[in-house]
């Protein structure tokens, strides 16, 4: 697969943390897709960094973010695309979806990334739009 692929933190989270349940599902998709282009939002950075703080270290946490940061696509929304995401929140308020998912509902639609790499199963419920949860 040689796509641009957003990254959502559950994924962020089961790659970088061996202990976590999927991290082998995960580590194993990304070995097969060398040539993915991780694309990561400033909101999926935000929860992953606080995730990360919370339940690890500050040396851990800063080095995930650098390379995130340094490595990846990274995106911050633009005043658009915040507004979209809230609109999204806002009109699917009958979901459970974080407004980091809807950030990346909006992401994927504005700039035609389809591939969500997730373990989230709320962004199976964004098939329907357009979105492909990965690993599929």
């Amino acid at each position: 697969m040689n796509e641009r692929v957003l990254i959502d933190s559950s994924a962020l989270i089961a790659y970088f943390i061996k202990q976590e349940k999927h991290h082998q599902i995960i580590r194993e998709f990304i070995d097969e897709n060398p040539d993915m282009e991780w694309v990561i939002v400033s909101t999926v950075f935000s929860e992953l960094v606080t995730w990360l703080r919370d339940r690890t270290n500050s040396t851990q946490t800063t080095s995930i973010g650098e390379f995130l940061k340094r490595s990846c696509t990274y995106i911050v929304l633009s005043e658009i695309q915040d507004e979209n995401t809230w609109n999204n929140f806002k009109k699917f308020s009958d979901k459970d979806w974080s407004y980091t998912d809807c950030s990346l509902l909006t992401l994927s639609l504005s700039l035609n990334i389809p591939f969500i790499l997730t373990l989230d199963h709320h962004f199976n419920q964004m098939k329907k739009m357009g979105v492909i949860p990965l690993p599929g």
